[in-house]
């Protein structure tokens, strides 16, 4: 049934000359196995969403559900998040004790074997990083620590607030290739300004804007409608707006593609059955 928010708003300072709509009716939805992409422009109300399905805000209305069940206070294992300045998640002498900190804290009869496999799982040996200090890991090492120490409370649904800022091409490829693995076990959230390196695992995209949803839908569906996802306020994707355009010349595209490789073979296609 998924994690899933239901026509919920939020409003900061209310009753203040400062008061500020967030969200306004959002309803939002992810399954187990599906990466969803969040995307907006800045004050659009993405962290705020990813905040708000991880019970750390609570809606003036509406409501939010893990599987059915409104969502407990705190989500314990069935949510977990990962902010964007992972150093602020961080903070055991080393590396091993702050990702076992959730397990322990919550009862794991194993916290440091679901620490070595956590970190494994995002790439991290533990032989080599479990004993190192969290705060001499490089900007990609963080991030990834951190999503280990989300990933060791088997979370069965994951936000992930811009996982790639700050990060070269090798930190980025890492971090999509741990989505790519982890959709198998849960449902993955990622809010980003930059989709581009998320679009081959994402299996819808969600663009806010002004706290309300103006677009949900597929990499086809932003390709054959792509108003629909300007209208938030974007830019699409290069890779998508080089089919939008195809297709605006009359390219008879069968599919969209979501990497360059795949875009260059969707193109190839229809100059083939044009011709």
């Amino acid at each position: 049934m998924g994690l899933t928010a239901s026509e919920i708003s939020v409003t900061y300072n209310r009753g203040t000359v400062a008061q500020q709509r967030a969200l306004d009716g959002v309803s939002f939805c992810i399954e187990a196995g599906e990466v969803v992409v969040v995307v907006g422009v800045t004050g659009s109300g993405k962290s705020t969403l990813l905040k708000s399905l991880a019970g750390l805000v609570k809606p003036d209305s509406g409501s939010v559900a893990v599987d059915g069940a409104p969502l407990p206070d705190p989500p314990a294992r069935a949510v977990g998040i990962v902010f964007q300045n992972p150093e602020r998640q961080l903070f055991g002498e080393t590396v091993l004790d702050d990702v076992a900190f959730g397990p322990r804290m919550l009862g794991d009869p194993d916290p440091i074997s679901a620490a070595e496999q956590a970190l494994a799982r995002v790439g991290l040996d533990p032989a080599t990083f479990g004993q190192r200090s969290p705060f001499s890991l490089s900007g990609g090492e963080a991030r990834r620590a951190a999503i280990a120490g989300i990933l060791a409370l088997g979370a069965r649904y994951v936000l992930l607030d811009e996982p790639t800022v700050g990060l070269d091409g090798s930190g980025r490829r890492a971090v999509v290739e741990i989505v790519r693995r982890e959709r198998e076990r849960c449902g993955i959230a990622v809010v980003t300004h930059h989709p581009d390196p998320f679009l081959p695992v994402a299996s819808r995209i969600v663009a806010l804007r002004d706290g309300r949803v103006v677009f949900s839908g597929t990499t086809e569906d932003a390709v054959r409608h792509p108003e629909q996802y300007v209208s938030a306020g974007l830019q699409l994707p290069e890779l998508l707006e080089i089919q939008v355009e195809a297709l605006r010349r009359g390219a008879p595209l069968a599919r969209v593609g979501s990497t360059a490789e795949d875009v260059a073979s969707v193109l190839l296609d229809a100059r083939r059955r044009s011709s």
